[in-house]
């Protein structure tokens, strides 16, 4: 096999490793005979084969590997035993090392960290100072950037949005069109899909599923097996958990509590300090507010505004 680089006498020193510049002997993709690339510890780090190429002053060493047309370009760094493949990129000063694959078309730049076991492949773009660990994947459309972390077995993927200092963890799974933004936190064994919102400093956990056009925000919290979809919102401080379903065009917001089975439907608001549980269901346009408690099997529907003091 005719080899496309060799490494030459140009040298640096990275942790205590000692790293080749490359230099193309024949010209293949966008390299011509004789121009220098990037940095490697040595071939095994750089295939032979295909259009893969280490730019600039990239750095590729210990047993990662670059594969087929992948690209490492400005000042990026792929080490320890992680892989980048096929088409992806990592560019400017972005870092994949220990076990992690890239692949696909795949982006990964600015000062953004791919690490442990995570995966990021489809066209999938992790950028600025986002961070995807452990056993995380980050695939098909899907964008992370800012100063997000997707950790543990999270999933982002199909045309999600995460950003700000958005952290999806656990088992989360943030898919379709939904954007988890701002300092919001999804975790455990949490859903958000379809076109689902969630910002500010809200938190989805245990076992809860946004969906819809629903959004979750401020500093409202979401757990339990609760369902918030359709138009609905919750936000302020409000807290639905259990196996309460709020949909609809409903509203849960200020300091309201919704759990147990109750429903919360149809163009209804639960606000102030009140509080819904049990089997309630209310519905239409009606309210509950003030420090209100509805519990055992009440049904509040039409408009009827029910407030105490």
């Amino acid at each position: 096999m005719d080899k496309k680089y060799k490494l030459t006498e140009e040298t640096i020193n990275v942790n205590s490793r000692t790293l080749y510049r490359i230099e193309a002997l024949k010209d293949f993709g966008n390299e011509k005979k004789g121009e220098k690339g990037g940095f490697i510890e040595k071939e095994s780090n750089l295939s032979q084969n295909g259009d893969c190429w280490v730019y600039d002053n990239a750095k590729v060493y210990d047993d990662a590997i670059v594969l087929n047309d992948a690209s490492i370009c400005d000042n990026a760094v792929v080490c320890g035993e992680a892989m980048v493949c096929n088409s992806a990129k990592v560019c400017t000063n972005a870092i994949v090392n220990d076990i992690a694959v890239v692949y696909g078309n795949a982006e990964i730049f600015g000062d953004a960290w791919v690490y442990g076991n995570a995966k990021v492949y489809g066209n999938a773009k992790v950028c600025d100072h986002a961070k995807v660990r452990d056993h995380a994947k980050v695939r098909d459309e899907a964008k992370v950037r800012d100063d997000v972390v997707v950790c543990d077995n999270a999933w982002v993927c199909d045309n999600a949005q995460v950003f700000g200092s958005a952290v999806v963890s656990g088992n989360a799974v943030v898919s379709d069109s939904a954007v988890v933004c701002g300092d919001a936190e999804v975790f455990d064994n949490a859903t958000i899909y379809d076109n689902a919102i969630i910002y500010g400093n809200a938190e989805v956990g245990s076992n809860a599923r946004i969906y819809g056009n629903a959004f979750v925000y401020d500093n409202a919290e979401v757990c339990g097996n609760a369902k918030v979809h359709d138009n609905a919102k919750v936000y302020g401080n409000a807290v639905v958990f259990d196996y309460a379903e709020i949909y609809g065009n409903a509203q849960v917001y200020n300091k309201a509590e919704v759990c147990d089975n109750a429903e919360i439907y149809g163009n209804a608001e639960i606000y102030g300090n009140a509080r819904v549980y049990c089997n309630t269901v209310v519905c239409d346009n009606a309210e509950v507010c003030g420090y209100s408690k509805l519990f055992g099997n009440a049904v509040i529907r039409d408009n009827t505004k029910v407030c105490e003091d």
